[in-house]
């Protein structure tokens, strides 16, 4: 188990189980997420601690591939990258 696997196996243990972000979402949360992180703790200030944590929290969604918001508001995204790839493709 290596540790993306670890750390979303913890977020479903805490009720972040259901994945509703999109693959691209993923990936964007990540790379923006790590972006922000970095720059953030590369000011080293207040301000700058606050840019990182929302850098983590956006690291923390494109891991876990959920995001509470959406889940609040009754959101997913990744029924539609599900659709997408079976798109009425039923040949088989």
């Amino acid at each position: 188990m290596d540790s993306t696997e670890h750390i979303h196996t913890d977020a479903c243990n805490h009720g972040a189980c259901e994945v509703n972000i999109s693959e691209k979402e993923r990936l964007a949360s990540l790379a923006g997420g790590g972006l922000l992180t970095l720059l953030g703790l590369s000011r080293r200030s207040w301000g700058g601690l606050f840019i990182a944590l929302i850098g983590a929290g956006f690291l923390f969604r494109g891991i876990t591939q959920h995001c509470k918001l959406y889940d609040k508001l009754g959101i997913n995204t990744a029924e539609e990258d599900y659709d997408a790839y079976y798109d009425g493709d039923d040949s088989d």
